[in-house]
């Protein structure tokens, strides 16, 4: 990997983890009040389930109605990692179906240093509609 790729890969790495949002169980609601990021990684080992939400081709993370799913998988004892994949809501790029891809492999694989053997699922809405 050349000196400019590997810069490159670094900035879409930053810009990747920065857009994850991290929603904790809501029996975990008070113990997170407060905390900062590494007590959120932490987190993901404490045997709740994890989901990965991709959100589907239209809106962002933050859309109404995908925080209302986020609600009721917090509510159900999940913690739920969303991001905004390039291209949406507050990130930067093009959305392609090879970076929305790569984005995706990204946070799981995130997720999966930091979860044990806390299982971790993906869920995704409309994923295969990606603009090429």
């Amino acid at each position: 990997m050349e000196p400019g790729e590997r810069d490159s890969v670094a900035a879409w790495w930053h810009m990747v983890v920065r857009n994850l949002r991290h929603t904790v169980p809501s029996c975990r609601g008070e113990d997170a009040k407060g905390k900062g990021r590494s007590w959120y990684e932490a987190a993901l080992c404490d045997g709740n389930p994890i989901i990965v939400y991709l959100h589907g081709s239209a809106q962002h993370r933050a859309a109404s109605h995908r925080l209302e799913l986020v609600k009721v998988l917090s509510n159900g004892g999940f913690h739920v990692l969303s991001v905004d994949y390039r291209g949406f809501g507050d990130s930067t790029g093009t959305p392609t179906e090879d970076g929305l891809t790569a984005d995706a492999v990204c946070v799981y694989e995130w997720t999966k240093a930091r979860s044990g053997t806390t299982p971790v699922c993906l869920w995704g809405h409309s994923l295969g509609t990606g603009y090429k």
